[in-house]
């Protein structure tokens, strides 16, 4: 029995190793970036991403960044490059696709840097639903995106390893607050109260009900003189 439970957890630690170094090795190949890749909005926020690269091992001196984002979702407001990009890139408005070019240049932050930012996106929050920002890229097809080392010929992307944005849009909160007016046509009614009205005419009411009383009485008493 403890021969058994040994040898399934011998099995169990290579096996998670093997994983492991897997994993490691997907996130450190050549890939494109997003920052932030995922996030919750609400229609009309604003959404910006930032595009970069992770070229591993190898120094980028050419990046192609070619992809797509879904414009029912977002819709586009602008792009811009960072203030220092890890290489120069070509950028220009967008409408559902992109198509960029960046190379090393004097602009570039650094001709060693392997990781860093290219240029930004700006989306505004569109429509209920899940917004995505996807890379085209098949690997060795020079049409799509693209990381190239010192040598130039070489596409050393790892398509598996790329961003994937996934933006989470819900409706906008809404804080409406109703006001009542009374308009200077309305009729006003006013508030009926439990109380009864007081007048002047009360005392004189009182007085005379005393002298109708003292006449019914003379009158009685005269009577019998």
């Amino acid at each position: 029995m403890r021969k058994i439970v040994l040898s399934f957890t011998l099995l169990l630690l290579v096996s998670t190793l093997v994983l492991t170094r897997g994993a490691a090795a997907i996130i450190a190949a050549p890939h494109l970036t997003l920052t932030p890749s995922t996030g919750s909005y609400k229609v009309g926020d604003t959404v910006t991403v930032k595009v970069g690269v992770n070229s591993d091992t190898v120094v980028p001196v050419g990046v192609d960044v070619v992809g797509t984002f879904d414009s029912a979702k977002l819709e586009f407001v602008s792009v811009a490059k960072v203030a220092s990009p890890i290489l120069d890139c070509d950028v220009s408005n967008s409408s559902g696709s992109f198509d960029y070019g960046c190379v090393s240049g004097e602009n570039s932050a650094s001709l060693t840097d392997k990781v860093g930012d290219l240029f930004t996106f700006t989306f505004k929050a569109k429509a209920v639903g899940t917004g995505t920002l996807t890379f085209s890229c098949a690997g060795g097809d020079l049409n799509d995106s693209n990381i190239f080392g010192p040598s130039g010929e070489n596409d050393n992307i790892v398509c598996s390893a790329n961003s994937k944005g996934s933006y989470v849009i819900s409706a906008a909160s809404s804080s409406t607050t109703t006001t009542t007016s009374t308009s200077a046509t309305e009729e006003v009614i006013p508030t009926e109260s439990s109380e009864l009205p007081k007048t002047g005419a009360a005392a004189t009411t009182i007085g005379l009900l005393i002298f109708g009383l003292v006449s019914v009485a003379g009158a009685f008493l005269l009577k019998f003189l």
